[in-house]
C-alpha cells in the first residue's frame, strides 16, 4: 500500500461581503453568516454594524473547489452565496511534487489510478506526442517509455499552449483516471524540447 504526502498545501482565497442590517438592541447578534465550506480566519467584528465580514477560503485540492455560505438576518430572507473557483497551484509549487513516470510509476498509476487521482498526484511526462485524440479539450497521447514505443498516456490539454503531433514536450500534469486502456492525466504546465 503507499503512503503519500499530503499533494498540495492548502490554498486560501479571501472572500468579504456585505449586507445591510440594522444595529440590534443590546449586545444581542442580529446577523448570522454561516459557512458550509472548508475554511479559515472568520472575522464577524463588523457583522452587527456594518454587516461585514470575511474569511479564507481553503482549497484542498486542484481543480474546481466550491465555496458557499449563507448570511442571515432576523425577519429578512437569507442569501445563499456559492462560488466555485477553479485551482491550480503556481508552476514551481505543482512541478516540485511531480513524480517520473518510469515503468515502476507507470505500472503503479495503471494499478491505483482512482486512489492516485483523488490525493492529485503529478506527474512528469516526457515524450513526442503521438497522435491527437480530441481537440476540445486538446486530447492527445504520448508514449513514455525510454524508447518512446510503449507506456502510452492520454494527456488532456489544460495548459492554455497547444501541443503539435510529432513535437517533443515535458509536460507536468495530476492523475485523473483510465481511457482506452490509458491513463488519462490534466496537464496543467508544458515546455517544449
Amino acid at each position: 500500500m503507499l503512503t503519500l504526502p499530503r499533494v498540495f498545501p492548502i490554498m486560501a482565497l479571501s472572500l468579504a461581503a456585505a449586507f445591510a442590517v440594522l444595529p440590534g438592541p443590546g449586545s444581542e447578534p442580529v446577523a448570522a453568516v454561516e459557512i458550509s465550506t472548508p475554511y479559515s480566519d472568520l472575522d464577524l467584528s463588523e457583522i452587527d454594524t456594518t454587516g461585514k465580514f470575511s474569511f479564507n477560503a481553503v482549497f484542498d485540492h486542484i481543480g474546481n473547489n466550491r465555496i458557499a455560505f449563507t448570511a442571515s438576518y432576523p425577519g429578512k430572507k437569507p442569501s445563499e452565496i456559492s462560488y466555485t473557483v477553479y485551482y491550480v497551484p503556481a508552476a514551481d509549487e505543482y512541478t516540485k511534487k511531480a513524480w517520473a513516470l518510469d515503468a515502476r510509476n507507470y505500472a503503479d498509476l495503471l494499478t491505483n489510478i482512482l486512489f492516485l487521482a483523488e490525493k492529485s498526484q503529478v506527474y512528469e511526462v516526457k515524450g513526442f506526442v503521438q497522435y491527437q485524440v480530441s481537440d476540445k479539450p486538446q486530447t492527445v497521447v504520448i508514449n513514455t517509455s525510454e524508447d518512446g514505443k510503449s507506456q502510452p498516456v492520454m494527456l488532456q490539454n489544460m495548459t492554455g499552449r497547444d501541443w503539435n503531433v510529432g513535437e517533443y514536450y515535458r509536460i507536468y500534469a495530476d492523475a485523473s483516471a483510465t481511457c482506452n486502456g490509458m491513463p488519462l492525466l490534466v496537464a496543467r504546465y508544458s515546455y517544449g524540447k
